[in-house]
């Protein structure tokens, strides 16, 4: 920023050159009709080429400057996106360290079988989605559940509504107090999806399940 001020004063000099100059070739062209020596004459071209040269000096200093200050833009810009990721990460750290600490505390009363999280992630394929499902559970006595996840997906395809599976692996789940479960899907030429159904039946419990629905919108984060 300091540059700037440097920046007026050349071009406040570039427009006192510009009329110096002005002022000069016409002293020149009266001098050669009115028949001024060679000694004027050279004395004369010396003055214009002194400023011409002080011209071009001011130009590259304020090229120099105007390139300094888009540098000094660029890096500003760049510390200031730096400094949003790292809070961004810290928050997400935090929001997890508690979320475990809750999971795998053994004071805490049962907490029922929850979807804790479910995330998707566009890729390069406009078909193809990574997804991350967070199950969370917490039993006082060291007990786990398993059972079997369904997936499906609501959308349109050609201009009409469909529904269609999808599959998380082996679509089982186990768990004692957590399960991080990530993959890709990959979705039928044309079919825009809305929404996601996530169901969970838990095995030797009879009519026993948890579902959820999700909006189907995708995390560039």
């Amino acid at each position: 920023m300091a540059a700037w001020p440097r920046l007026r004063s050349g071009i406040r000099l570039r427009i006192a050159i510009v009329a110096v100059l002005a002022f000069v070739l016409g002293r020149y062209d009266g001098a050669a009709l009115s028949g001024a020596s060679p000694r004027e004459v050279i004395e004369l071209r010396q003055t214009v080429a002194l400023y011409a040269q002080e011209w071009r000096q001011w130009r590259d200093q304020t090229l120099l400057a105007q390139r300094e200050r888009m540098l000094t833009q660029t890096a500003m810009d760049r510390l200031q996106q730096q400094n949003k990721d790292l809070l961004d990460g810290m928050t997400a750290l935090e929001q997890q360290l508690r979320l475990y600490k809750q999971i795998v505390n053994p004071h805490a009363r049962d907490n029922a079988l929850s979807i804790e999280r479910f995330v998707l992630h566009p890729t390069a394929d406009r078909q193809r989605y990574v997804y991350h499902l967070l199950l969370t559970r917490a039993h006082r006595d060291g007990s786990g559940d398993a059972g079997q996840i369904q997936v499906s997906v609501t959308g349109l395809q050609a201009g009409k509504t469909r529904r269609i599976t999808l599959h998380m692996g082996d679509d089982r789940f186990s768990l004692q107090y957590f399960q991080s479960i990530s993959g890709e899907w990959v979705l039928p030429p044309g079919f825009q999806p809305q929404l996601v159904t996530l169901r969970l039946d838990l095995s030797g419990r009879q009519r026993e399940h948890v579902e959820q629905q999700f909006r189907w919108e995708p995390s560039s984060v």
